[in-house]
């Protein structure tokens, strides 16, 4: 898809994907949240809105949906600034914002909390599940107990390129990740 340095088979809605039908038509059902992101130059706006070009839209509907989900992600005060100024936290946001705009079908979401501040961490936490819809499918990565608590639905535990366990968060034994830095203090006492 993005990287094409693997090893198994894709499959997509039950199908295997081959390297030929990996094409911009099928990427483009999908969106990805870095954990460092990415921002092309020019404004907020601009990069929002940049999927939603790039697939065909009109001018109305970009801008309403641009509208909508910098408001729902609380950046629609920045749609006019340059990404340059923007802090760290600011720029995790748009990229957010970019990679829900266009409703993806599946939503690869790479350590996005990383490089935030506890509030922006907060946020995103408290705010994802309002932000991700019933038909899209959420592939994150994290180390965060925390989010991984909160947010998951079903947990696959991966040490060195391996799944050694994968089920419901609520039957999921965290003991197995040990008391990291990103557990609360209750957690590892």
């Amino acid at each position: 898809m993005i990287d094409n340095d693997y090893q198994g088979t894709i499959y997509y809605k039950g199908k295997i994907i081959s390297v030929k039908e990996r094409n911009c038509e099928l990427r483009r059902r999908f969106s990805v949240i870095w954990q460092e992101p990415y921002l092309y130059r020019g404004n907020v706006y601009h990069n929002i809105a940049l999927p939603l070009k790039l697939r065909g839209f009109n001018k109305k509907i970009i801008h309403k949906k641009v509208k909508n989900i910098s408001q729902k992600i609380e950046i629609d005060d920045l749609l006019e600034q340059s990404v340059y100024t923007l802090s760290g936290g600011e720029r995790q946001k748009v990229s957010i914002a970019r990679a829900l705009v266009t409703e993806p079908e599946i939503l690869f979401v790479d350590e996005a909390t990383t490089n935030l501040d506890e509030e922006s961490i907060n946020f995103f936490n408290s705010h994802f599940a309002d932000l991700v819809t019933e038909e899209m499918t959420v592939v994150m990565v994290s180390h965060d107990r925390r989010q991984i608590k909160e947010l998951a639905d079903r947990i696959a535990y991966l040490k060195k390129g391996r799944i050694l366990s994968s089920q419901a968060r609520e039957e999921f034994d965290f003991s197995q990740l040990g008391a990291g830095i990103c557990s609360s203090i209750e957690e590892i006492v």
